[in-house]
């Protein structure tokens, strides 16, 4: 795993949120790769060794956690993402959160609406 991450230009995560945060998947994936002498150095400061990478995320979840706004603070994926792909050294990461699948379970969405919502901010972030 380690290397496949040392070996990428551009890391790619697309997470469900579980509880308000990571599924224990990946956090076991997390567990396995910051790893000393392969993403970060053992020195003064912790220096990340995964520099010039880059990390695009996309965030599901059954409610909406908007930018900027008080509902943000309850989106526990994407600082702990950041914060861990920061530690490695990427610090060039792109979040879209996709949150509102409650009303495709509830019937009030349709699954084609909800996807086509945010297929422009993913189609960006995929670009950049």
């Amino acid at each position: 795993m380690i290397a496949e991450l040392q070996a990428a230009d551009v890391l790619f995560i697309s997470i469900p949120m579980y509880n308000f945060t990571i599924p224990a998947v990946l956090k076991s994936w997390i567990d396995y790769v910051v790893r000393p002498g392969y993403t970060f150095r053992l020195a003064p400061g912790w220096p990340g060794m995964l520099a010039n990478k880059r990390a695009r995320l996309i965030v599901v979840s059954r409610d909406s956690y908007h930018a900027g706004e008080s509902s943000e603070a309850d989106d526990l994926v994407t600082p702990v993402l950041r914060k861990t792909l920061n530690f490695m050294g990427i610090n060039d990461v792109g979040v879209v959160r996709t949150g509102g699948s409650l009303a495709v379970n509830l019937g009030k969405v349709r699954i084609e609406d909800h996807l086509e919502r945010y297929a422009p901010e993913v189609a960006a972030l995929a670009g950049s």
